[in-house]
C-alpha cells in the first residue's frame, strides 16, 4: 500500500477525490501520529523547541510520501483541509509557501471540513472514511452529529455554548 500511496497522480484526480483522499490520509496519519508519539513518549516542546520551530522544521515530524511528496499532518490539515491558513499556533508563517506545489493541489473552501479536525492528542471512537461519492452527504452528516452533541443553549444565562473549534479556528466560518 505504502508504495501505492507514493504512485498517485494528483493531476488525474478531480477536486473532490483529491479532497476525499485528503479527509481519509488526514485521519489516518493523524492517528498514527498520536499511536507513534505514545509509544515514543514524545511530548510537545517547551517554550525554546517552539521558538525554534519558528525557524527550522521538525526533524522529528513523520511524513508521508503521497503522489511524490511529502506531507506531514499539520501540511494536510493547515496547507491542503484548511486551504494553506496559518496554523492557530503559528506567529508568522503557513505551513506551504506560495510557490510550494503542495499548495496548488485543490483549494478547499468547505468550513465544514474543519469539524473534521482531531485535536493533537485526540483519537476518535471510529474513523470517518469518505469516498468521492458520499463526501458531501458525510460531511453534512459529520457536523450535524457534532453540534447535536455538543452545542448547549443556557436559557438562564441566555447563552450558546459551542465547541472550542469554533473558536479556534473562527476565520474558518467567515465574519
Amino acid at each position: 500500500m505504502i508504495c501505492e500511496l507514493q504512485s498517485i497522480q494528483f493531476n488525474s484526480l478531480t477536486k473532490n477525490e483529491i479532497l476525499t483522499f485528503f479527509l481519509n490520509m488526514y485521519q489516518v496519519m493523524h492517528v498514527h501520529k498520536v499511536i507513534r508519539d505514545k509509544q515514543t513518549g514524545a511530548k510537545a516542546g517547551g517554550v525554546f523547541s517552539r521558538i525554534m520551530s519558528l525557524f527550522r522544521p521538525d526533524p522529528t515530524e513523520m511524513t508521508y510520501n503521497l503522489g511524490q511528496l511529502y506531507f506531514g499532518v499539520e501540511d494536510i490539515k493547515h496547507g491542503i483541509l484548511r486551504n494553506n491558513k496559518k496554523s492557530p499556533s503559528a506567529y508568522f508563517f503557513k505551513n506551504l509557501s506560495a510557490s510550494d506545489s503542495r499548495a496548488n493541489l485543490v483549494h478547499v473552501d468547505d468550513p465544514r471540513v474543519v469539524l473534521v479536525l482531531l485535536d493533537e492528542n485526540q483519537v476518535p471512537k471510529r474513523l470517518e472514511t469518505f469516498t468521492s461519492k458520499d463526501t458531501d452527504e458525510k460531511l453534512d452528516k459529520h457536523c450535524k452529529n457534532l453540534l447535536s452533541s455538543t452545542v448547549i443553549y443556557d436559557p438562564n444565562e441566555n447563552e450558546l455554548i459551542i465547541p472550542n473549534i469554533f473558536k479556534t479556528y473562527k476565520g474558518d466560518f467567515g465574519n
